[in-house]
């Protein structure tokens, strides 16, 4: 009698688990909460989520339009960090990610104004993420 009692609870607790899961999304793309919460951090917590002081010149990736990825995430959270960009952190190299990278090129006399991040700019970035005080 104990055996057919524990089976149609366990058969119970089955088919309330299959309703349960089914009523789940299967879907993993995130909300839009989620792809644009780092539009709403401070600076310093965007520098915190992407600390672009990681990288090193030598090895980083040149970033030019086209580009995309993590690296370019962390310079898009660096340069809105900084005021020069405004748009979504979205790790695409596009058009305003590259008039940004010129704007902050401009500042520095030494770097090429090209809007592409080579190791010059890396350089330059990293030195200022390391200490906001610089001036080139």
């Amino acid at each position: 009698m104990k055996t057919k009692s524990i089976r149609s609870r366990v058969l119970s607790l089955s088919i309330f688990s299959a309703i349960a899961f089914a009523a789940l999304p299967l879907t993993s793309n995130p909300t839009a909460a989620q792809t644009t919460r780092n539009e709403y951090l401070s600076p310093t917590q965007l520098a915190y989520i992407s600390d672009i002081s990681q990288y090193s010149p030598e090895a980083a990736p040149k970033l030019q339009l086209g580009s995309e990825g993590a690296p370019v995430r962390d310079v898009q959270a660096f340069l809105k960090q900084q005021g020069y960009y405004t748009g979504t952190l979205d790790g695409v190299y596009g058009v305003a990610t590259a008039t940004a990278v010129k704007a902050f090129q401009q500042k520095y006399d030494r770097l090429n104004n090209d809007g592409i991040v080579g190791y010059s700019t890396w350089n330059a970035m990293i030195n200022v993420s390391r200490n906001p005080s610089v001036n080139n």
